[in-house]
């Protein structure tokens, strides 16, 4: 079929040249277009068989999530299979470095979220940024701030000066200090000037028995996670991380107004990488993909319902720089946590 495509092009391109009579170029042309030697886009062809979206973490959590229904989008749209691929272990690291040694053509992508800019504490095989072509920003997913409803407080501003006025006296429950709750913890005490201390547990589900059960005062932890137990007032919410409020907790407001804390913003970004190497039109046809399945309305209220917030067209140069950013803060944060 694509070999009868290119013959009838060639027979326009014959028309066109010997008008100018230039006869000998025609037939070059002509022969070369029927035998393949001159190639249609690499976008165009794209993809020729199976994508796989690689996911560092188990299924059901937000980078999953998103994942399955960015695929759904593309095996529509490409009429190929898309599957996810659940490649779970040493905190994401296994996917991603699975992902850089894959072939560079396309076939076999990453799906990653903010943690990924979390430097690991061992040594891996790949670059965050230098091992992969980045594709584009997805969503972003705030996380939000609980209290214990023991705790005497009515707002962030409360919790903050109780903070200050006994340094060292409030707890939070963190899952290990390279996660990005704990980061986003870190962070938000670093602005405040507050002193905590910090409670590690096994996981997110213990640290929010912890806090139903009084035995720890607070942490910051995704909104999915605890929305039932905010509704249920089991836990008490007083922002959300992000710049915007969340859709799924619209009355709350952000850390930002609601601790006067100009600028903060500690959400979980979501994105798409591939392989180094992949030519730039092949990145080009999966990253404009990508933002139409986002965009559509049934994904974007999908995604809203379960507390995402869809961004607008972003570039790969806009993930580059989200990434590098974080990649530099969090190493910050780490490094000062290291020294304490």
């Amino acid at each position: 079929m694509k070999a009868k495509i290119a013959c009838k092009r060639s027979v326009d391109l014959l028309g066109a040249v010997v008008k100018v009579g230039n006869i000998a170029r025609c037939a070059t042309l002509l022969i070369a277009l029927c035998t393949g030697f001159v190639k249609p886009s690499l976008a165009t062809d794209f993809p020729m068989k199976p994508v796989r979206l690689e996911v560092g973490f188990p299924p059901t959590g937000g980078t999953d999530v998103i994942a399955r229904l960015i695929a759904n989008g593309l095996s529509e749209k490409w009429a190929h299979p898309v599957v996810v691929e659940n490649r779970v272990g040493a905190e994401g690291t296994i996917a991603s470095e699975f992902v850089s040694r894959a072939q560079p053509d396309g076939h076999t992508l990453l799906i990653v979220n903010a943690s990924f800019a979390i430097p690991p504490p061992f040594k891996v095989a790949f670059d965050p940024i230098k091992s992969f072509e980045l594709v584009t920003l997805m969503a972003t997913q705030p996380a939000v701030l609980v209290v214990s409803p023991s705790l005497k407080v009515q707002n962030l501003k409360d919790l903050i000066a109780l903070a200050k006025a006994k340094p060292g006296l409030l707890t939070y429950g963190s899952s290990g200090y390279r996660t990005e709750p704990t980061l986003k913890m870190a962070q938000f005490l670093q602005r405040t000037g507050a002193r905590m201390l910090n409670v590690p547990y096994r996981g997110t589900g213990p640290i929010i028995t912890a806090i139903m059960g009084s035995e720890v005062d607070m942490t910051i932890i995704p909104i999915n996670t605890v929305l039932q137990l905010i509704n249920s007032g089991q836990v008490k919410a007083l922002a959300v991380s992000t710049m915007s409020r969340s859709p799924i907790l619209p009355t709350i407001e952000t850390i930002e107004e609601a601790g006067d804390l100009k600028g903060f913003d500690a959400g979980t970004w979501y994105g798409a990488l591939a392989p180094k190497g992949v030519p730039k039109e092949v990145i080009q046809r999966i990253h404009d993909d990508i933002e139409s399945i986002v965009r559509s309305p049934s994904v974007a209220q999908s995604l809203k319902a379960q507390g995402f917030i869809p961004l607008p067209s972003q570039t790969p140069e806009a993930l580059e720089a989200q990434l590098a950013g974080d990649v530099k803060r969090l190493t910050a944060i780490i490094e000062s946590l290291e020294h304490k």
